[in-house]
């Protein structure tokens, strides 16, 4: 299978990407849409879902790093630094995206006093189809499919 869903000159973009996205804007789109028929500040929702997906992204790069740090570790200083943020240098970790996705529904419901299982329901489908495209990118990958050892 080819992992390169486009590329414009040296630009390319993977279908692990691609999958995952579409996975998240269907998520957020059903969840929106659950929002609205519940009855709850879609608005909110909509700022949660932002800051979720920015600070996931984070978490889940900070996670990645740190259990592939052999991957990063003979790196010279001012180049490390690029690397760890360069996403394209590496992958992300499910694991840390959820943490970071979880803390900012927390601070969210904490600070505006909601109901936490109410929004956390309504992240429910884009983090599950965010997964389903996530595994399904791995196999277009097909390198990495079934993990490490």
């Amino acid at each position: 299978m080819d992992p390169v869903f486009l590329q414009i000159g040296n630009f390319t973009i993977a279908w692990y990407g691609v999958l995952i996205t579409l996975g998240i804007v269907l998520g957020v789109w059903i969840g929106t849409r659950l929002a609205r028929e519940r009855g709850l500040n879609v608005d909110l929702f909509s700022d949660m879902v932002l800051w979720a997906i920015v600070w996931g992204l984070v978490g889940a790069r900070i996670v990645f790093v740190a259990t592939s740090w052999e991957q990063f570790a003979n790196i010279p200083f001012p180049r490390i630094l690029l690397d760890i943020v360069n996403l394209r240098q590496g992958g992300i970790s499910i694991h840390g995206g959820l943490i970071g996705g979880i803390l900012v529904l927390i601070y969210y419901t904490r600070r505006y006093k909601l109901n936490f299982y109410q929004y956390a329901d309504l992240f429910v489908p884009g983090v599950a189809f965010g997964i389903i495209g996530g595994r399904i990118g791995n196999i277009m990958n097909g390198t990495d499919t079934v993990g490490r050892v």
